[in-house]
């Protein structure tokens, strides 16, 4: 648990996010995309207690053997219970899908210039059908994908407060992305959580 009071210690007009309600975005026969619009209100003041709260780091990646500074923040913990929106993210996302989800990671684009590559993530090779939920806060950016490989691709604008969750084969056959952009935007924060199968 954090040893500083959140900025949502008494704040009272946060509320609480309620059950998913997605639109499914069939990408092919068996990949989609649920897209929950405005599952949290309040987005704002999360943004600002998350950006105050974690400890942000600067990742790197190797790429074709060289190492690459990411453009974008990242930090994270492991109990989605340490916060209580990520706390309500889990308990909506193992209600509506079934499964259990984990691995709490926030990714903080703090402009246009700060983006992610094409890439698919890594927990494809340990389960066929994973699931990665995001739940967007701060600005709105264009969260683009297709197939693996190239081709055209799927332009989603999930804003502040609502929650996108890739599933079916997905991970394998599509990749995503959230490209720069020269159009003057404020800081966009991604909370990730993934379910994987075990073994």
């Amino acid at each position: 648990m954090w040893s500083q009071p959140t900025l949502l210690d008494g704040v009272v007009d946060v509320p609480a996010g309620g059950e998913l309600a997605p639109e499914r975005i069939d990408l092919d026969g068996t990949s989609w995309v649920d897209l929950s619009r405005g599952w949290l209100a309040g987005a704002d003041h999360v943004l600002a207690d998350l950006l105050d709260s974690l400890t942000w780091r600067t990742g790197e990646r190797i790429v074709f053997h060289q190492r690459h500074v990411e453009p974008r923040l990242s930090a994270g913990y492991e109990d989605p219970r340490e916060h209580p929106v990520t706390a309500q993210l889990q308990a909506a996302l193992e209600g509506h899908y079934r499964r259990p989800f984990h691995d709490v990671f926030c990714n903080l684009y703090r402009d246009g210039d700060d983006a992610v590559a094409w890439h698919r993530d890594r927990i494809h090779r340990r389960d066929a059908e994973p699931l990665v939920a995001i739940l967007t806060l701060g600005a709105t950016r264009t969260f683009s994908l297709r197939p693996h490989g190239g081709g055209p691709s799927v332009r989603l604008r999930p804003a502040a407060g609502d929650v996108l969750v890739m599933g079916g084969a997905s991970q394998h056959d599509w990749e995503h992305a959230v490209l720069r952009t020269r159009r003057p935007v404020g800081p966009r924060l991604s909370v990730t959580m993934r379910s994987v199968a075990p073994g």
